[in-house]
């Protein structure tokens, strides 16, 4: 299986669990709540920082995929770099380490050892999301609606709320939920999602358990979402600074358990060596 399949499962997972924001992000005033869609919102701009991203998914008690993805940019400087880390079931785990700067693209070479090639026409994000100025009326569409949407799905949910600490740099907060209380639009979002992946997938007695899309078929085409747990941390200034949620849903007889932990930090103090720097070899390609 190629790599590529297990992130596009593992993204499709993080999908999953993404449409629940919507209904984990109540509040018990609207102060609070909209301290949380500004805080996220406002990584969208970030120029200078480091973000780490965990996710895994778990099939009736075993992980099957996961993955790591470390990302630091520094836009003033010209440079980035991304490493990520991914594992699926039945398949040698996955290595990519990549630096842009310079109008140059460097990618670790893992085959013929320690070394990194160099290729010419490197893309350097303008912003954390990789916004582009001419994107942006497009995005700003999106991100209304989505907000929209969220209002409108919130109502009674903003009693689930509850703040389990606070120090002098952030504020804890914890929200649950069980099926019960998950909104019929998220089921639906959920079974659309699961829809999509598995018309791609074919059948799951074609498949075996080291392939991702196998997993996706055990679960059938209208799983639901049992249960959600998102703690987060907000700083002081309101800005994000760390969140984990675990979203759980039931299908056909399985379960299947997604973990999303994601944390941004050294905002406007992101220093990145060069390769140059680090005295690591380099290989121009063509």
């Amino acid at each position: 299986m190629k790599n590529k399949k297990t992130i596009a499962a593992i993204s499709a997972a993080v999908g999953a669990c993404m449409l629940t924001t919507a209904a984990v992000a109540g509040y018990q005033s609207a102060n609070g709540y909209d301290e949380l869609k500004k805080s996220i919102l406002a990584t969208a701009d970030y120029t200078n920082c480091t973000t780490n991203v965990t996710a895994a998914i778990n099939v009736d008690g075993t992980e099957v995929m996961g993955c790591d993805i470390l990302t630091e940019i520094d836009v003033d400087n010209g440079i980035e770099h991304r490493m990520e880390t991914s594992t699926s079931a039945g398949v040698e785990k996955y290595v990519f380490d990549s630096y842009c700067y310079n109008g140059y693209q460097y990618y670790y070479n893992f085959v013929d050892g320690e070394k990194y090639n160099k290729y010419k026409h490197a893309y350097l994000r303008p912003n954390l999301w990789g916004i582009e100025d001419e994107d942006r009326p497009m995005v700003d569409k999106m991100l209304n609606f989505m907000e929209i949407a969220a209002d409108t799905v919130v109502g009674d949910l903003r009693n689930n709320f509850v703040c389990t600490g606070e120090n002098e740099d952030y504020t804890s907060y914890s929200v649950t939920l069980d099926s019960v209380q998950v909104p019929e639009l998220i089921n639906a979002g959920i079974s659309m999602l699961f829809s999509m992946e598995n018309n791609y997938s074919g059948n799951a007695d074609e498949l075996t358990p080291d392939d991702s899309d196998y997993y996706f078929l055990l679960m059938g085409s209208d799983p639901v979402l049992d249960s959600v747990e998102f703690n987060y941390d907000v700083n002081k200034d309101g800005t994000f600074r760390a969140g984990t949620m675990t979203a759980v849903f039931k299908g056909n007889g399985h379960e299947m358990a997604s973990t999303i932990d994601y944390e941004i930090s050294k905002v406007g103090s992101t220093a990145i060596q060069t390769l140059e720097e680090q005295g690591a070899k380099i290989v121009a390609m063509e």
